[in-house]
């Protein structure tokens, strides 16, 4: 009898739902509200040796109602009062601050940003105004980042295949497919000479 219950509280809720969305009582949030729902840490800042431009780091961690987003960006401006920025970069917020990314000016025209070699970098820029931006990949450099480029595609479908095993699992117990193997991270290659402690 409790699980009738138990239905009919859930088809309830779920018609109330519809209900509120069609009536036009409900809105997602706007893009200012979701702006309002992030927060900004540990900000640093970069100029350029013309002091022509301004390199922001930061953190973002962003409230998004039913999930929530970590992530380190890298903004350009020039450095004149009320410029508007635009980021350059953005990676997955790491677990330690020291692996963060690292710019750095190499003239006022090239900046070069050190990033850990496991970074799952979701937007990067090559330029910007005449700017170039490389990416630097530490400790491994290109070869590590692809690396666990490939790790983190086979690990997705790791994950897959062992939400299938297991549903097949709970079906057939007596079911003979093999439990899925992990994908092994890649070991840390040798340290790129130009990166910086």
């Amino acid at each position: 009898m409790s699980v009738v219950r138990t239905r009919m509280r859930y088809w309830a809720q779920l018609f109330s739902i519809v209900i509120l969305v069609s009536s036009g009582h409900f809105a997602w949030p706007s893009r200012a509200d979701a702006a309002e729902r992030c927060e900004h840490t540990g900000t640093a800042k970069v100029i350029s040796p013309n002091a022509q431009w301004v390199i922001r780091v930061y953190g973002e961690t962003c409230d998004l109602g039913l999930t929530s987003s970590a992530s380190v960006k890298v903004d350009l401006a020039l450095a004149a009062p009320g410029s508007s920025a635009v980021s350059i970069l953005s990676i997955d917020m790491p677990s330690d601050k020291l692996q963060w990314p690292r710019p750095k000016w190499e003239s006022s025209s090239r900046i070069v940003i050190q990033v850990p070699s496991n970074a799952n970098v979701a937007l990067q820029m090559a330029s910007f105004k005449n700017v170039n931006i490389e990416l630097r990949f530490c400790p491994g450099g290109l070869a590590e980042h692809a690396a666990w480029s490939t790790y983190r595609s086979e690990y997705h479908k790791w994950v897959q295949d062992l939400a299938a095993w297991g549903k097949l699992r709970a079906q057939d117990p007596g079911t003979p497919l093999p439990k899925p193997a992990a994908p092994i991270p890649p070991q840390a290659l040798q340290a790129d000479a130009s990166c910086e402690r």
